[in-house]
């Protein structure tokens, strides 16, 4: 009779010790976590190429990050009063025709000056707002380097009073370090030899979400 009353109290300590473990497997537990730790959200990096009259630094470091635009001929830019209703910037980044007599394209290029590396921003996003200077003349307005091929966007999606939110996807295989972060061209319909505004762009920024 005693051997039988420990062969069942034995078995009851066995049956539970079953029950706990499978409760605890179904609950997520894990014998190599430690208690009370949780995953930790990524903070989005945000790189600013222009806002409210000014171009931006890679990692705020103007000395080694400096941002500037460049022109494929005599296209110009300018600062002008003009107030981002998106951001409520009050200064503003105009794009120019490069004064010449026919239609075509200018190109505007916008780089870091010197070599960065870019992967973090895999799969981010170009975010900027923009609208129209001059709708009667332009035709197009394409995206390009890191963007292969070119992103087109629509005039017909912008307006001349007030400005539009873009968000164009940045490549997912950015690696290696590039100097270039955008390159656009404006297509126009008509040229003159009096410098005309094309596009009107603000608060221009490269994001990782």
């Amino acid at each position: 009779m005693r051997k039988n009353r420990m062969t069942i109290i034995t078995g009851a300590i066995i049956a539970l010790a079953l029950a706990t473990s499978a409760a605890y497997i179904g609950c997520g537990g894990d014998s190599s976590s430690s208690s009370g730790s949780s995953a930790t959200a990524t903070t989005p990096i945000t790189q600013t190429i222009w806002a409210n009259g000014a171009f931006g630094a890679w990692n705020d470091d103007i000395a080694t990050g400096a941002i500037a635009i460049s022109y494929a001929g005599n296209e110009t830019s300018q600062a002008i009063s003009d107030t981002d209703n998106v951001s409520g910037n009050a200064t503003s980044l105009q794009l120019n025709t490069n004064g010449i007599d026919s239609a075509g394209t200018d190109t505007f290029y916008i780089d870091i000056n010197n070599f960065k590396d870019v992967s973090a921003f895999n799969g981010g996003h170009l975010q900027f707002n923009a609208k129209l200077a001059n709708p009667s003349i332009v035709s197009n307005i394409a995206l390009g380097s890191p963007f292969s091929p070119s992103v087109n966007v629509a005039p017909a999606s912008l307006n001349t009073s007030t400005f539009t939110h873009l968000s164009i996807t940045l490549p997912s295989d950015m690696n290696g370090t590039i100097k270039r972060l955008v390159t656009i061209g404006v297509t126009y319909t008509s040229g003159s030899t009096s410098v005309q505004p094309l596009i009107i762009l603000n608060d221009v920024k490269w994001t990782t979400d």
